[in-house]
C-alpha cells in the first residue's frame, strides 16, 4: 500500500498543479502499484483457501502441543513447520505462506496421531487398571515382606516403571505395550501374596491360642493371689514353719544312754 499511496500522491500533486506531463508520467507507476496490490490480494485469497482446509487440524495440533504436550521430536517438527508459516503471514508473503502449508499439514497430522495413540493407551490402561491397582496394593502391603515374594515384587516394580516412564515421555505406543506385562505382573503378585497369607493363617491361629493360654494363666494367678490376700494366709517366700517349735515339752525324762 505504501508504494501505491506514494505513486498516487505524485499523480494527484501533478494534477493539482496542472502539470499534465508529470501527471501522465506518473500513471505508469500508479498502475504498477495497483497491479501489485491486486496480485497480493489474489495471493492472499489463494493462501486462505488452502489454509482453511487445514485450519481445524492445525488448531487442534497447536492446542495439543502447547497444552497436554507431545514427545519432543513431534513438538519440534510441528514448530519447525508452524513458525515459518506464521512468519510469512506476518510479512504478508502469501506465496511463501502457501508453500509452508503442506509441511504444517503433515506436522499437524503427526501431532494428532500421537493424540490418538494416547487415547488408545488410556483405553487399554483403564481396562487393566483394577488388576494393576490390586497389584500395587499388594506391593506396598506391610505383610508382603517375605523373601519368597521378592521376585514377583521385582517383576511388578519393573513393569510399573516401564509403563510410567513411557507415559512421562508421551511414548504412547510403548506405554500401551507396557500395560499387558504390568497387568500380568500384578495378577502374579496378588496370587503369590494371597497364597502367602493362606499359608500363614494356620500359624496365626495357633499363635493366637498361645496368647489366649498365657492370658488365662495370668488371670488365674491374679485370682489366686486375690483369694489368698482376702483370707490372710499369704506367706512370704522363703519362710519355713518348724514343727519342732510348736510341740510341747516331754513330761518324762529320757533314760540315760
Amino acid at each position: 500500500m505504501k508504494a501505491f499511496d506514494a505513486a498516487k500522491k505524485v499523480v494527484d500533486d501533478a494534477v493539482a498543479a496542472k502539470q499534465w506531463v508529470r501527471a501522465k508520467a506518473g500513471i505508469a507507476s500508479l498502475k504498477a502499484a495497483a497491479h501489485a496490490i491486486t496480485k497480493t490480494v489474489q495471493e492472499r485469497d489463494a493462501y486462505y483457501v488452502q489454509h482453511n482446509l487445514i485450519f481445524a487440524d492445525y488448531l487442534k495440533a497447536w492446542k495439543t502441543v502447547v497444552g497436554p504436550g507431545v514427545p519432543d521430536d513431534i513438538a519440534n517438527a510441528f514448530w519447525a513447520a508452524a513458525n515459518p508459516l506464521q512468519d510469512a503471514e506476518v510479512a504478508k508473503a502469501w506465496k511463501i505462506a502457501t508453500a509452508a502449508i503442506t509441511k504444517v499439514k503433515v506436522a499437524s497430522a503427526a501431532v494428532l496421531g500421537i493424540v490418538t495413540e494416547g487415547q488408545t493407551y488410556y483405553a487399554v490402561y483403564d481396562a487393566a487398571k483394577t488388576d494393576i491397582d490390586k497389584g500395587r496394593k499388594a506391593f506396598y502391603d506391610n505383610e508382603a515382606i517375605a523373601d519368597r515374594l521378592a521376585v514377583t515384587k521385582a517383576d511388578f516394580k519393573t513393569s510399573d516403571s516401564n509403563r510410567v516412564d513411557a507415559v512421562a515421555a508421551k511414548d504412547w505406543a510403548k506405554a500401551k505395550d507396557a500395560v499387558a506385562p504390568q497387568k500380568a505382573a500384578s495378577i502374579a503378585l496378588v496370587a503369590a501374596f494371597d497364597q502367602f497369607k493362606r499359608e500363614k493363617a494356620p500359624f496365626d491361629t495357633e499363635l493366637a491360642k498361645l496368647h489366649d493360654l498365657e492370658a488365662a494363666r495370668e488371670a488365674a494367678v491374679k485370682a489366686a493371689k486375690k483369694v489368698r490376700d482376702a483370707q490372710g494366709v499369704a506367706s512370704p517366700r522363703g519362710t519355713r514353719h518348724s514343727t519342732m517349735q510348736s510341740m510341747p515339752a516331754r513330761s518324762t525324762p529320757r533314760p540315760p544312754r
